[in-house]
């Protein structure tokens, strides 16, 4: 993997932070999304789907790099998979936990090469923990 993400080694960390790129309200993307039929092929094959939100770097007072209106868009995403009994994992609240911060960045959403492997391991252990509360560890 190092040499295949290679390229993403050299990147210089931005000046500026990346805005978060969202396209509308969630209620007028969501018919016109992947989401649905994603929803209902994994019901078909009786499939655990899980969605992961990426966190955006934060900014760099520490707080998560989110707009009003991603937030509400946000919010509406986790609500409809919610309704749909899929598994929904935000990643910003781990900027809020401190967790995830602006120096594991190089730019507004990729981690610089000496954090892949402790935030892999972080998100593991995290996603187990989640299972076994939930009680679908396997």
């Amino acid at each position: 993997t190092d040499s295949t993400f290679s390229f993403a080694n050299i990147r210089d960390q931005a000046a500026i932070i990346q805005s978060p790129k969202f396209h509308g309200d969630f209620d007028e993307t969501i018919d016109e999304s992947f989401l649905p039929e994603l929803i209902q092929s994994a019901n078909e094959i009786k499939a655990n789907l899980t969605i992961v939100r990426v966190a955006a770097r934060p900014t760099n007072d520490g707080l998560p790099n989110e707009p009003d209106s991603l937030a509400r868009y946000t919010n509406d995403l986790s609500a409809y998979l919610h309704a749909n009994d899929v598994h929904y994992i935000d990643m910003i609240g781990h900027i809020e936990s401190g967790d995830i911060d602006a120096t594991m960045y190089y730019d507004g959403y990729h981690l610089k090469n000496r954090f892949r492997q402790s935030y892999t391991e972080f998100f593991a252990k995290w996603m187990l923990t989640s299972a076994e509360a939930k009680g679908t560890a396997q």
